[in-house]
């Protein structure tokens, strides 16, 4: 039996730099005392313009339990490089590509052991992630949390569905909404749908639902436009196939079904939970009464037992409490 405790004063902390092609990625360096070598964790950001700060806590965390931690501001974020509000219109290979950097990083480190360096990804870092580890054999394992399990799409679909039941819309209202949004997205595919999309967007701009979902009156504005053109590049990406090529062991955390809106919690358990009879290495864990943000406490200790099973072949590198 693994007696758990930790202390988060028990790290040394370090401002550090690495490149992604012309980018510089600013971030800090959580090292646990002793010699090490260590395993090692990547923190992997969520949408918004999060900075190494979002994940301090855990970094703290897995440093004080044997890890050297990585956490680092997003690329247009805090005081990395990228363009002004770069994370609004962001890139998913641009984001993989920033932490590959990260994990070449580690690599350089005397006191990390190469052959178990892992990820830390939440929300939409659940769909950078896989993308990174199917590009590199570097990574050995990864934690991710709140993910959606599905297309771009299928989540923007989802959470905007239940942001407009949660405002006491109609199940009509949202019909109708979703519906519109399948044409958009169509349309700026190039479905030839342009016809259907304007037809929608006359029918539905009076209506009381239309100002939660689209601005202006204009179904060709340029806002509308530029919008959609980005739009189109993630519309499709999905994490399903990238995780079909990696085969390491993946501790998956989501909160309550019934309280996390921001993405489809039931179906992304099930497809994991599908993967899993495939033969996939993943453990998998659902907290009842958390939102999208689940609490680190919640889930540490079986974090804890995970990790130390997972690294378990060389035991001397894992702190043991």
């Amino acid at each position: 039996m693994i007696t758990y405790s930790i202390s988060l004063h028990a790290t040394e902390k370090r401002e550090v730099s690495f490149k992604n092609g012309d980018i510089n990625l600013k971030g800090t360096l959580y090292i646990p005392k002793g010699p090490g070598p260590f395993p090692a964790v990547v923190f992997v950001h969520g949408s918004g313009p999060e900075t190494g700060k979002n994940s301090s806590y855990s970094a703290k965390w897995f440093a004080s339990i044997g890890y050297v931690a990585l956490a680092y501001d997003k690329r247009g974020s805090g005081a990395s490089d990228g363009e002004e509000k770069e994370w609004s219109r962001f890139n998913f290979n641009d984001l993989a590509g920033d932490v590959l950097a990260a994990v070449n990083f580690l690599t350089t480190h005397k006191k990390v052991d190469k052959s178990k360096i892992g990820i830390h990804a939440a929300s939409q870092g659940g769909w950078v992630a896989p993308l990174a580890a199917s590009k590199t054999d570097l990574i050995s394992f990864m934690i991710i949390k709140s993910a959606s399990v599905c297309s771009v799409h299928e989540d923007r679909i989802f959470e905007r569905s239940e942001r407009l039941k949660k405002e006491g819309f109609t199940e009509t209202d949202i019909m109708e909404a979703s519906a519109m949004q399948e044409v958009e997205a169509k349309t700026t595919k190039g479905d030839n749908l342009s016809d259907d999309w304007t037809t929608l967007f006359d029918q539905n701009k009076s209506k009381i639902w239309f100002p939660r979902v689209y601005g202006g009156t204009d179904p060709f504005a340029k806002s509308l436009i530029d919008y959609r053109n980005w739009y189109t590049t993630i519309y499709d990406f999905n994490s399903v196939p990238y995780l079909k090529q990696i085969d390491i062991p993946i501790f998956w955390i989501f909160g309550d079904p019934l309280l996390d809106k921001n993405g489809p919690v039931k179906k992304s358990i099930e497809t994991l939970k599908a993967m899993r009879i495939s033969g996939k290495p993943y453990e998998i864990h659902s907290f009842v009464g958390e939102s999208h943000n689940v609490g680190e406490r919640k889930y540490e200790l079986s974090l804890f037992n995970w990790l130390f099973v997972t690294n378990s072949y060389n035991e001397y590198k894992f702190r043991k409490h």
